[in-house]
């Protein structure tokens, strides 16, 4: 895919293009009675770019890893965090 997406990006029909993206989807908490702060909640897209001036997130996936419970939670946060739908290529 990302071969495919550097031809577009070298004809211009896309811009700005970027893999292995991070997205903070919830902040860093320390939960009482633990010593330690958990981490942020992160999504790392494959890829990123933009398309008419619109920011495209795309991740590449398998029907299994399509509904794997974490990324369909994480694709859910990327829509009400961002504003983003996660575009899934087969």
């Amino acid at each position: 895919r990302y071969a495919e997406l550097q031809a577009l990006a070298s004809r211009n029909l896309i811009e700005d293009l970027r893999h292995q993206v991070p997205f903070e989807l919830a902040p860093g908490v320390k939960f009482s009675g633990e010593s330690r702060r958990k981490p942020a909640l992160r999504y790392v897209a494959d890829f990123a770019y933009r398309l008419d001036g619109r920011l495209v997130v795309e991740d590449v996936k398998s029907k299994v890893t399509a509904g794997a419970a974490a990324y369909r939670i994480k694709r859910h946060l990327m829509l009400s965090v961002y504003g983003i739908e996660v575009k899934e290529v087969m």
